[in-house]
């Protein structure tokens, strides 16, 4: 009965680790949406790990993490991440427009060669 709990508890978590391989590495390319999923997935994923280690449950918070790594582990395959984001609109990257690159450099042409003296 032990290994189905740990299977019960595993399993969503490999599904939050697949998903947290699939968004965005940095938030700031993060659109709105994808922003209030991670977050709501990773404080799902922290109450689990914390509520079953304060009760003393060792294997289940091992069960936590472990399901979290073996998810993101299979998420981060490129050819995986690659099939899932163009699959699901949740995990694609949000377009970038031309101001957004412009500001990142900081909205200064570069002088290149000839602006030296």
């Amino acid at each position: 009965m032990q290994y189905v709990l740990l299977a019960v508890i595993g399993v969503p978590c490999a599904l939050i680790g697949f998903a947290f391989a699939l968004f965005p590495r940095r938030t700031f390319d993060m659109d709105p949406l994808q922003q209030k999923v991670s977050r709501a997935l990773g404080i799902v994923f922290c109450l689990l790990f914390f509520v079953f280690m304060v009760a003393g449950r060792d294997a289940e918070s091992w069960a936590v993490i472990g399901g979290g790594l073996v998810g993101f582990v299979v998420g981060s395959i490129p050819p995986v991440r690659e099939s899932c984001r163009e699959r699901f609109v949740l995990f694609a990257p949000p377009a970038k427009s031309a101001k957004t690159s412009e500001d990142q450099k900081g909205g200064r042409p570069s002088k290149g060669k000839s602006g030296r003296r």
